[in-house]
């Protein structure tokens, strides 16, 4: 077994977006996936090791779901998100994403910009266009 842990991750794109993995606790159980070649350096785990491949949760206490990180670059805030959105497609079963807490995200954005404070000089999208239908 080899443990793995979250790791900085570094990109010279303009914008990083990071959503919650999470995996359905099962109590007492190990819970293991099996990440598609193309996910290996978007996803990020902690409190997990990889055996024969696959990442293997062990059981814990407390039944987390929560077990780590998508992580989607882009240089426009467009583009990181549809490239969020289209990651999340390629996730194994048994493993999920919160894209649509970048709703909640995106509105708060907009009330900063109300208020006067500039995120990017970038058009942030609407909340509603978060989320690909």
């Amino acid at each position: 077994a080899r443990p793995i842990a979250i790791a900085a991750f570094f990109t010279s794109a303009q914008f990083a977006i990071e959503c919650c993995l999470t995996i359905k606790p099962e109590a007492g159980q190990w819970r293991k996936v099996r990440l598609p070649k193309e996910l290996t350096e978007h996803c990020q785990f902690g409190n997990c090791c990889q055996i024969d491949g696959a990442i293997c949760f062990p059981p814990d206490q407390h039944n987390r779901q929560d077990v780590g990180y998508l992580v989607a670059t882009a240089d426009s805030i467009e583009d990181a998100i549809e490239e969020i959105n289209r990651l999340a497609k390629l996730l194994p079963d048994g493993l999920e994403c919160a894209t649509k807490d970048l709703i909640g995200l995106i509105e708060k954005v907009h009330a900063g910009e109300k208020e006067g404070i500039e995120f990017s000089d970038q058009t942030v999208p609407e909340p509603a266009s978060v989320i690909e239908a």
